[in-house]
């Protein structure tokens, strides 16, 4: 595939991978991502279709077909820099490219992990289930468009749980911004029968992916927020991933979530909802009654009730 453009480390990778390239974007990380791709006329297809309610579509994993360099390139600038996009690269074999592709993504939808596990710290979204799973298993949504947990994920497989990723894709490329590389992953071989049955982690896999999906979202959270603060940097590095960590035990799942929490922390000062003044602010996070969103919305409220009746 030749695709226009400067020879950008992604590009050039982009550009000598064989067969059919799709990407795989997430809708998460945009207020209308499918408005979004229309405007520039890409071919998509969600992903999630029968995990999730139908008006939250919109915000899950999309498949968006790229036919030409041009489409590429367009993606790109869809995605704007963000780590929202993970590049497959898949055999041309015409219109059934897409379908397979298609297929198989899907399956990637799910996978297995122990039914007692945290399953909102490592790229996965806990589901609503009937309890333990087979083998003391349970299936939960996998977040395959984030590029930093493919990056984690690929770090921690064994080859039969590999080949099961891959299905029959010839490579999967992803920018994760906590890395220092483009993470570029070719399938040893896409020709071999794929493994039956839906990829499953084992508790010391999810274990060491919880750990790498962690420190992917430190490194993250302290590249993007410690350029706006002002001291020495390992400071603020510190502070950054002292709220990422009371973030995450307030139950903050989604990386919107975490950098939410962050936010309010570099607004209201270091720890601020350990401030007596913000006491209310500390009952609201600490609802697990009602979801981490709602609680992020709850404490905001007050730290504006606090602001305006002179509680600070």
């Amino acid at each position: 595939m030749t695709l226009p453009g400067p020879q950008d480390e992604l590009g050039h990778i982009l550009r000598r991978l064989p067969g059919r390239l799709f990407a795989v974007m997430d809708g998460a990380q945009f207020d209308d991502l499918p408005g979004r791709l229309r405007a520039v006329g890409l071919e998509y297809f969600p992903l999630y279709v029968d995990e999730i309610d139908a008006p939250q579509l919109s915000s899950g994993p999309h498949l968006v077909v790229c036919r030409s360099g041009w489409s590429v390139e367009q993606v790109r600038d869809v995605a704007a820099g963000a780590p929202t996009v993970v590049w497959w690269a898949w055999p041309d074999t015409g219109a059934d490219s897409e379908a397979r592709i298609y297929r198989h993504l899907r399956r990637l939808n799910l996978i297995d992990v122990p039914w007692d596990v945290n399953t909102e710290v490592a790229g996965v979204s806990a589901r609503q289930t009937d309890g333990q799973g087979i083998g003391g298993s349970e299936p939960v949504l996998f977040r395959h468009a984030d590029a930093e947990v493919v990056a984690a994920l690929l770090q921690i497989l064994a080859p039969v749980q590999r080949a099961r990723f891959f299905g029959g894709a010839l490579a999967v490329v992803a920018e994760p911004p906590s890395h220092d590389q483009i993470m570029h992953a070719a399938n040893p071989k896409p020709d071999a029968p794929v493994p039956f049955g839906r990829l499953r982690l084992s508790r010391p896999q999810y274990g060491r992916l919880s750990a790498a999906y962690g420190a992917a979202m430190r490194r993250r959270a302290c590249l993007e927020f410690s350029a706006e603060m002002s001291g020495p940097r390992d400071e603020n590095d510190a502070r950054i991933v002292d709220a990422v960590d009371r973030a995450e035990h307030y139950g903050c799942a989604t990386q919107a979530q975490v950098w939410d929490f962050v936010k309010l922390d570099l607004r209201y000062g270091a720890r601020f909802e350990l401030q007596p003044k913000y006491s209310g602010v500390l009952r609201e996070l600490r609802d697990f009654s009602v979801s981490p969103s709602e609680r992020l919305f709850r404490a905001w409220q007050e730290l504006g009730f606090a602001e305006r009746h002179g509680e600070k």
